[in-house]
């Protein structure tokens, strides 16, 4: 990326390690869901192309995804979003009030990862299998 004349004091190790997780993570579902399209995306010069436009929009452009910008307190958590469950964890945590004590989620907007706790209907939809890794959530009114 630095040969790409990206700034190196603005590539940290964190940004990379989520970008190209991330990233990863798109392409293989892609492929998943249309291997005959996408196959040709499975190669390093995809990630990379994939690392350039990230860092273009976020560091030339300063355009910020849904989930930067609500982390920074720059934008509402109870607009409406897509997310989708990027893991699900069993926890044995103590519980807050009408929140799941057994599960957390990680949630993603595609270009940054947040942990939640969820309700006691999310976590019954968990235990049911109706809810799975992968799945997409439409969100309003989430309070951080």
């Amino acid at each position: 990326m630095i040969e790409a004349n990206c700034v190196s004091s603005r590539l940290t190790a964190a940004w990379v390690q989520n970008h190209y997780s991330l990233i990863v993570w798109k392409i293989a579902c892609l492929i998943r869901s249309y291997p005959d399209h996408f196959m040709d995306q499975w190669q390093s010069k995809s990630v990379l192309n994939q690392l350039l436009y990230r860092y273009e929009r976020e560091v030339n452009l300063g355009q910020r995804p849904v989930l930067r910008k609500i982390l920074e307190q720059d934008d509402n958590s109870v607009k409406h979003m897509v997310l989708f469950v990027a893991n699900i964890i069993k926890t044995q945590s103590s519980s807050f009030y009408n929140t799941s004590t057994k599960y957390r989620l990680v949630l993603s907007d595609g270009w940054y990862k947040v942990r939640s706790c969820i309700d006691l209907r999310m976590e019954h939809a968990i235990t049911r299998n109706r809810l799975k890794i992968g799945h997409k959530l439409s969100i309003c009114g989430a309070q951080i």
